[in-house]
């Protein structure tokens, strides 16, 4: 879809194609129940494989903005291999590195996205952002991260 047409708003876009998908299924195995595929699928397996869908979709959408951010190491390693000797200095790789850019950026993504807004020269999550966050911070917990670590 983003080869046709870029949305304003990219993670409204993913989570409308991403969860419009089980809606299709769930019609199609309302619909078609007679042919032998959905006969195959019980009620509680096609629950399960729902659970397991959105997990990875909401996966997916809440590492996006993360996937979709140039990385400063994707960066380093393509102004090294950009280079006449495909080599450099750490001194040059620091003088060609524009952090602020990166930064400037990606605050115009998460805006963009509805994630933060700004009131005056302040920054603040929206309401989605801050679920995001628990989620995501409920996630590392899980798996026994603290904070600013992994």
């Amino acid at each position: 879809m983003w080869r046709i047409r870029n949305p304003k708003n990219d993670l409204f876009g993913l989570a409308l194609i991403l969860f419009s998908v089980p809606i299709f299924i769930v019609i199609l195995y309302i619909k078609m129940e007679n042919i032998y595929i959905f006969k195959r699928v019980s009620v509680s397996g096609l629950f399960a494989i729902f659970i397991l869908y959105f997990s990875l979709a909401f996966g997916y959408i809440m590492s996006y903005p993360a996937i979709q951010a140039i990385s400063p190491s994707l960066e380093i390693m393509m102004l090294i291999g950009r280079a006449k000797s495909r080599m450099m200095t750490k001194e040059d790789v620091i003088k060609n590195i524009n952090n602020k850019l990166i930064l400037t950026n990606r605050l115009l993504d998460l805006k963009r996205c509805k994630l933060v807004k700004q009131k005056e020269k302040y920054y603040e999550l929206t309401l989605i952002a801050k679920i995001i966050m628990l989620i995501f911070n409920y996630y590392r917990k899980l798996i026994g991260l603290s904070e600013g670590k992994g």
